[in-house]
């Protein structure tokens, strides 16, 4: 029995340890396989925290972005509703200028700072998109700007008038905003010309011909009579509904302000620019005969149309679209019964009555109705349309003479003003009933308004992308849009469609025109002739667009490159898709992610493409 015992021992210890041995053999086994699964746990752990890190990063570099965008620029948040500088005007001083130029580089190093390829891809979209905005920014520092800040297309001596347009008077407070504006306005004055006289120590000087207007605009608003300032407008609207007490004590304080401020800083302003600056300006037209004019056109050309592209092929595409857009001016003029030449044509336009209307309310009221009738069809070929409503009103006459027929102002975030399609109704014999579809098409719907409206709108994006614009997609937008409604059943009309061939000439012939003036170095004449040959506008609406050509190089550029691009990429997804093409889904892909460069559209249409 003790033996029998004792083996049973034995045999159960050494059981024992042979159990023990395979469970810690096993957890040996465990532990090695558990090992690197917790690892791969625990990276993967790291790297979404990592990932939320940056995220994070980005985004608040994003926010801090926009901020700073709003700060810098009062009148940018005035123009989309924030209310929270409206007292406030831009400090364009050298000290001001080095704050942006400072925190534009921190803002591009912190960017460059995060690990892009932590991002999901919509932060990677926005991170580049804002890569471009600073980068480009940083970039044009070195063209010094700043020193030619007037045309008659812009410059204080319309901006603060233009503002009376961009607020929404609800409140008592936006009045008093508006008056510490117009106290401050002789220090912007004054910024403005120590900017203009260091660029004439360093031969920045306008043209001659963008200045020599100016002089009869200020004039315009230096008036005796205080109450028919456009300042003074808003007192006498009085949109607020203010009480008596209220308005009288706000109508004194506005005539002191205007009288005192603003009337006597646009004096000085226009007495500097006559006897200082005029003498100096440039009697040539182009921005080759600045020092830097070759570097310069090649920043504006990448600038504008967001491509690697040279004056030699941008005027190519120019001459090569006119021949497309002539052979369908042809068309028409056989449709119509016409048997003579075009320039015949052509004056037969600008000359018969039929084409014209004799009272501007009229003009106004033929908007209109252009307007609200597209508004009805619009859904049939969008899918995203926006809340925010458009509507026409008119151009101050204290722009008009020197301003395009037509431009478009966005509405204000919060609703409480509309997106806006204002009609110039000076020269009722420049604006012929023709080109109004093609315009209001452009300027309103489905045109500007849709593509803005709808990309303030847009929610899941940074706030700047809400307001981004890169010329080339946005004014690409605009063009390809003036002839989409006639899909729809729009221009039934032959001399309406005619206008929007006119348009269409138009951007093709600002290819060359703009190319020919600021790098072949054409006079504003050759350039004026150029386009009276070949698209047909009035002579005051070329000799208009000429000086802005000249005044904004560079800028016109966009229109036909974008809209070229837009319709490159739509008969692709048409070959590609087949059946499954869906013109609706197509302009919402467009869309839906706010103005982008033509890289970044082409790579998201071929992206949907292939999804598809």
């Amino acid at each position: 029995m003790a033996i029998s015992i004792g083996a049973s021992v034995k045999d159960n210890i050494t059981a024992s340890k042979g159990s023990s041995t395979m469970r810690q053999t096993k957890q040996y086994i465990l532990a090695m396989v558990a090992f690197p699964l917790l690892s791969l746990l625990f990276l993967s752990s790291c790297a979404k925290r990592e990932q939320v890190d940056q995220s994070e990063k980005l985004h608040t570099l994003f926010d801090e972005y926009w901020e700073f965008q709003l700060e810098s620029s009062p009148t940018l948040a005035t123009s989309i509703g924030d209310k929270r500088f409206d007292s406030l005007l831009s400090d364009i001083s050298p000290e001001g200028r080095e704050k942006r130029r400072l925190a534009t580089r921190n803002f591009l190093n912190r960017l460059k700072a995060i690990d892009r390829n932590s991002l999901n891809d919509t932060d990677k979209a926005s991170s580049d998109i804002l890569d471009i905005e600073l980068t480009r920014s940083i970039e044009g520092n070195k063209f010094k700007n700043y020193t030619m800040p007037i045309s008659q297309q812009n410059g204080p001596q319309l901006s603060l008038a233009n503002l009376t347009r961009t607020i929404t008077w609800q409140t008592e407070q936006d009045y008093e905003n508006f008056l510490l504006r117009m106290r401050a306005f002789p220090k912007l004055v004054n910024q403005t010309m120590e900017n203009m006289r260091e660029g004439m120590e360093l031969g920045l000087v306008s043209a001659k011909i963008n200045i020599e207007p100016v002089i009869p605009q200020i004039e315009s608003f230096a008036v005796k009579n205080v109450t028919k300032s456009p300042l003074y407008q808003p007192i006498k609207d009085n949109k607020a509904n203010l009480s008596d007490d209220a308005i009288k004590r706000l109508a004194s304080e506005y005539k002191v302000a205007i009288q005192e401020k603003v009337i006597p800083a646009l004096i000085k302003l226009k007495l500097f620019l006559r006897d200082e600056y005029l003498p100096v300006c440039r009697d040539d037209f182009g921005v080759w005969a600045l020092p830097d004019g070759k570097e310069r056109y090649a920043y504006l050309i990448k600038f504008h149309t967001t491509l690697p592209l040279t004056p030699e092929e941008i005027t190519a595409m120019g001459m090569k679209d006119l021949e497309r857009i002539g052979v369908e001016m042809d068309a028409i003029m056989k449709k119509v019964n016409w048997d003579k030449s075009l320039a015949e044509f052509f004056e037969f336009l600008h000359t018969d009555k039929q084409f014209y209307y004799t009272d501007k309310d009229s003009l106004l009221e033929g908007y209109r109705t252009i307007l609200d009738s597209v508004k009805l069809r619009v859904p049939q070929i969008f899918g995203i349309l926006p809340q925010a409503d458009c509507e026409v009103d008119e151009m101050p006459a204290y722009q008009a003479k020197n301003a395009p027929t037509a431009y478009y102002n966005s509405p204000a975030e919060d609703g409480s003003r509309p997106g806006r399609f204002t009609a110039n109704t000076y020269n009722l014999k420049a604006r012929p009933k023709y080109e109004m579809e093609a315009l209001t098409y452009h300027e309103a719907i489905p045109g500007h308004h849709l593509q803005i409206a709808i990309q303030q709108e847009l929610k899941g994006l940074p706030t700047f992308r809400n307001h981004s614009w890169f010329t080339a997609y946005g004014e690409g937008w605009a063009l390809y849009s003036e002839r989409l409604p006639k899909e729809i059943g729009f221009y039934q009309d032959p001399y309406s469609d005619f206008g929007r061939l006119i348009y269409d000439a138009w951007r093709a012939c600002r290819l060359v025109v703009d190319c020919g003036l600021h790098y072949y170095q054409w006079d504003r004449q050759k350039a004026i002739d150029f386009m009276k040959a070949r698209f047909g506008g009035t002579d005051l609406n070329i000799e208009s667009e000429v000086d802005r050509y000249i005044a904004w190089p560079g800028q016109a550029l966009g229109y036909k490159i974008g809209q070229l691009k837009i319709l490159e990429l739509r008969q692709r997804a048409k070959d590609a898709l087949g059946d499954k093409f869906k013109l609706s889904d197509f302009h919402d892909q467009i869309l839906n992610q706010g103005s982008l460069p033509l890289p970044a559209l082409e790579k998201k249409i071929d992206e949907w493409i292939a999804a598809n």
